[in-house]
């Protein structure tokens, strides 16, 4: 940086940014030690980008963020009078069409995915914390018949079909991705992106694994199982364990519907109505 600044001054130019492809602290102090700069667009914003320039101690420059996954535009106007940057945050939502450059592009970062499989990317299932494994949704159906084929009916039941073969926005196949992994089948944390010992991953390995299974709500059901075959003592405790208040099912909905992938499900009702889907 220190060999281009000259350069910079002598071209003399109206307006200097700074591309800032780290974290928004360290976008700050690059601000602060090259005050050169007007604005500082960093893309190490968490969610949804700030919609205020941000002052940069040390420096007349501002930070500009972006947020992450591609989901807003932010657009700086510069003007001649008054405040010399204005900021305006712009959803990219449902009014804009699929560029087909962005899908193509997204097509090939998922074959890349494929290629290098979860291995290659180092995602290794993990011990679940209750310490249990899980069984299955086949498994939950032997006992609790009537609950599966509620669950059957339900868009759960297809969700790992939903991404080998998505039928909105466009053809490209997802279930190589962590991302949509994590809330497309049985066994994975849904934040973290990471299967558990014994949850999907693959088709092929797990074919008992795929859906958003009965395990995904109610915990891994190893235990429950166990105990109800006679292999382990403390059957109503292990029954319990597998118990959701409704008040800890809205808060297990959350881990999946949060407001980056299921915006709708945060409007003030939306859960009372999308459990009448899935209630049992």
């Amino acid at each position: 940086m220190e060999k281009v600044l000259p350069k910079l001054k002598d071209a003399g130019c109206d307006l200097y940014i700074l591309l800032s492809h780290t974290s928004i602290d360290e976008s700050k102090r690059l601000g602060g030690k090259f005050p050169l700069f007007d604005l500082v667009v960093t893309a190490g914003s968490a969610g949804e980008p700030s919609h205020r320039l941000e002052p940069i101690e040390g420096s007349k420059g501002q930070l500009v963020q972006i947020g992450t996954k591609g989901m807003y535009v932010s657009v700086v106007g510069v003007y001649e009078e008054g405040d010399r940057f204005r900021l305006q945050r712009a959803p990219l939502d449902g009014r804009f069409k699929d560029s087909r450059d962005m899908l193509d592009l997204m097509a090939a970062y998922q074959q890349q995915l494929e290629a290098v499989g979860l291995e290659g990317l180092g995602v290794k299932p993990l011990p679940h914390p209750s310490g249990r494994t899980f069984v299955g949704s086949e498994t939950c159906a032997d006992c609790h018949y009537d609950e599966y084929q509620i669950w059957k009916e339900t868009p759960h039941a297809h969700g790992t079909d939903s991404i080998v073969h998505p039928a909105e926005r466009s053809e490209i196949p997802r279930h190589h991705d962590p991302e949509c992994l994590s809330c497309h089948v049985t066994g994975w944390n849904p934040q973290e992106y990471y299967p558990y010992k014994s949850g999907y991953l693959s088709l092929e390995k797990t074919r008992a694994m795929t859906q958003m299974g009965c395990e995904n709500c109610h915990g891994p059901g190893s235990h429950h199982v166990a105990a109800e075959n006679g292999e382990l003592d403390e059957a109503d405790k292990y029954r319990e364990e597998m118990v959701l208040t409704l008040k800890e099912a809205r808060d297990t909905c959350l881990q999946c519907h949060d407001l980056d992938n299921s915006p709708a499900f945060h409007m003030e009702g939306a859960f009372e109505k999308y459990w009448e889907r899935v209630k049992h």
